[in-house]
This record gives structure tokens, sequence and C-alpha cells, in this order.
């Protein structure tokens, strides 16, 4: 079975890539085979490109063409596309909702049996305009949606889906991973802190890109704050994105860079988040929200937005309103600053459907389902 995703790139920053790609790690004995079509294919964006190779290695292969919003280039290359590799997809899996309509006929054109659409977020967009423009676009080009829809949570197939959720297959398929690399280990803990030199430090942590979505301007805001009250505390921030600069310019303004870690794209999260003592989640959107599960696993009460979706509420936190003041977002930092590590989350997560093998084999499962019965 061999399934065309359609993806921005296959960069470590892209969360999309990010999950498809621990599914295609566990399918490579199965005989499930990922490609992936990226856009804009610039050499500097070639560059960002992590994981092209362990695609190559799972013999899947990653395609470039032009930018739908280049619609001539886009159609050229598109038509090519499909003449070349009609016939070689089982599905078509289109990761990025609002650009349906130029995969609507790809059954027809491609030859695939299926077009999986599937929803990664509950917007069309990271920030207000491109939220505005995106759903714009959606919907006045008819809000084409694939035969089969996949969400990776139920508020993310709910709000990008509305009523079609009703007259179409729809599954919810989790962001899975492996839960394991994540379980809270006291001994990694003591390392951890010891080589980043947080021994004696309060450390607050958040991963994630620096976009609108993630709200680090909040985070900032919050630690200022919080600072004032425990000295020992600081933040460390994991990623990259298009606001970091703004970020740093709000940190260095507020007179707290001695606090503050930027310590980019790593590997090692789950190495990182043993060595936290608390973790900041405050995002104005998300499908799912995969970092708070992480965090949780690895034992961190999390102070998290009420715009996370539930599923990944799996030790039972309690979320708070941006709308709310940010008293009481520091209370609730304080509080939960005395409490003991939580110790259950590897097995909460298990429980919740996060482990990665068990999730691959229902995924197998439904995409031979969906090929043998229409769905």
């Amino acid at each position: 079975m061999r399934i065309l995703q359609i993806v921005p790139d296959v960069s470590n920053a892209d969360g999309i890539t990010n999950v498809l790609i621990k599914y295609m790690r566990e399918f490579k004995n199965k005989g499930v085979i990922y490609d992936f079509l990226c856009f804009d294919a610039s050499e500097d964006s070639k560059k960002q490109n992590y994981f092209k190779n362990e695609i190559e290695n799972l013999k899947g292969e990653v395609y470039y063409i032009s930018s739908p919003f280049n619609p001539i280039s886009f159609f050229r290359e598109w038509k090519l596309f499909c003449k070349k590799h009609r016939g070689q997809y089982d599905y078509l899996e289109n990761n990025l909702t609002f650009l349906g309509v130029f995969f609507k006929n790809a059954k027809s054109e491609l030859g695939v049996k299926k077009v999986i659409t599937h929803s990664h977020v509950t917007k069309f967009g990271d920030s207000f305009l491109s939220n505005i423009r995106n759903k714009a676009f959606f919907y006045l080009t008819g809000a084409p949606l694939g035969d089969i829809l996949f969400s990776c949570s139920s508020v993310a197939g709910s709000k990008m889906f509305g009523k079609s959720i009703y007259k179409k297959s729809w599954y919810v398929i989790n962001n899975s991973f492996n839960i394991e690399a994540y379980k809270y280990n006291v001994d990694i803990r003591k390392k951890v802190r010891q080589n980043m030199n947080w021994n004696g430090k309060f450390v607050i942590g958040n991963v994630g890109r620096f976009t609108a979505q993630k709200n680090h301007k909040f985070i900032i805001e919050l630690f200022k704050r919080y600072a004032l009250i425990n000295k020992n505390a600081i933040l460390v921030l994991v990623g990259e994105g298009k606001l970091k600069n703004k970020i740093l310019k709000k940190v260095k303004k507020a007179g707290i860079q001695d606090k503050v870690l930027f310590l980019g794209i790593r590997k090692d999260v789950p190495y990182l988040l043993q060595g936290f003592d608390m973790f900041l989640f405050p995002s104005r959107f998300e499908g799912l929200g995969l970092s708070v599960v992480e965090a949780q696993i690895a034992g961190l009460h999390c102070i998290v937005s009420d715009n996370v979706p539930k599923e990944a509420n799996i030790t039972n936190y309690k979320p708070i309103s941006l709308k709310d003041h940010v008293n009481v977002w520091i209370n609730m930092m304080k509080k939960d600053s005395g409490k003991k590590r939580i110790l259950d989350g590897h097995e909460s997560a298990f429980r919740h459907g996060f482990d990665i093998n068990v999730a691959a084999k229902r995924l197998y499962e439904i995409y031979n389902k969906i090929g043998e019965n229409n769905g």
C-alpha cells in the first residue's frame, strides 16, 4: 500500500510531518509506504528537509512542486506529477484542509482509490489574518473534503469538518509516539540538571514553534511575574519559528534575559523534559497539543489554556481560560510548584491511546478497511 501525503515540508519543525514519520517507522514491515509531496522547492527549503534521508531509507520518496498559491506553475506541475505517477498510489492524504480544492479530483487525475482529508488543527492558520484568508479560500472554493475524514482529536474534526462528519466516514487518529522515551526517570533527571547547570533552579519549560498559536508573548509575561515570586525560577524555550526574534526582544526589554534560555530545535526533548519542574502551554488553539501530553508522561504539572483539546488532558490538569486575569494563571503556577512529580503519566498515556505501537496497528486496519468497503 502506497499513500501520497500532502504536507508543507519534511522539516523537523513541521508538526504534521513529525506525526506521519512516527507512523511510517511502525509501518516499515507492514507494506505501507508514505511518499511526501511538498510545496516551494527552493534550495533553502530543501536544506531544512530534516526527514528526507529517513523517508528514503524507509522506501518513501519526497517530491516538490510549486505552491497552489502560484496557480499557473502549480497546475502545470501537478498535471505532470499525475501523469508520471498515475496508478502508483492507493490513497492521497491531504494534511492541509484548506487546500482540498486542488486535490478533490485526485481519483480521476492520479488514479487513487480514495482521497483522505486529515485535520491536525482547529483553525486554518497560525495568525488571525492567515486564518481568515485560508478559511475564506476554503469556503469560497466549496469547502471540498475527501471521501474519508481523519482528525487528531474530536475538536479538530468538528471544528474543521462541521456537519460533514455525519455524512462521511470519520476517524480520530491519535498523534501517537514512543511513550517509553518520555517515562519519568529520576536518574536521568539528575543527569539532565547537572549537565544543563539547572541544579538549585526551578525550571519552567515550553516546547513549541515560535508562532502566534503558541502564545510565547503570554509565556514571557507569566514568567516575568512568577520570577518575582520565585527567585530561583528559569524559563526554558525549545523550538524555532518566525516570531523568535520578537520574543528575544521582549525578554531583553523585560530585563530577564539571564533567566530565559532559548535552546532551538532539539533532538533530546524527552531528556530535557526530565529536568523540567513545570510546563507552560497557553496556546491560542491546538489540534491536539502533543507537547503537553509528552510533558505529562515525564511527570510534569502543566499550566494549560482551555483552547487545548480535552484529549491532551491525561493526568487531570485544570485548564485556564486566556480571558482570565493573569493572576489566575500565576496562582495556579504557585499552587502547582509545590506538588510532587506525577508518577503515572506513562500508564495514563497508554490508556488514552498514545502508544505508537497500538495506534499504528489501528491505523493500518483503518487503511485496509476503507480500501475494502468504500469507507
